[in-house]
């Protein structure tokens, strides 16, 4: 199973839900999609700004467990 970070990296770097969808721009419905990991695809335009906002790689948002 593939899933998705973002709450994880964003707290370690001191970012509430709030916070980064101001600072990155996105739809606040899509982060909180992202954010709670309740999304089955990632658009690769937001990955892309949330990767240069947290200054993170894209495998640091997106883990597989190994698991289905």
């Amino acid at each position: 199973m593939i899933t998705i970070t973002l709450d994880a990296v964003a707290t370690a770097r001191g970012l509430k839900m709030a916070q980064l969808q101001r600072q990155s721009g996105l739809d606040m419905g899509l982060v909180r999609r992202y954010w709670r990991n309740e999304t089955t695809s990632i658009d690769l335009r937001a990955l892309d700004k949330l990767c240069a906002l947290l200054e993170c790689q894209p495998g640091d948002l997106i883990k597989w467990t190994g698991q289905s």
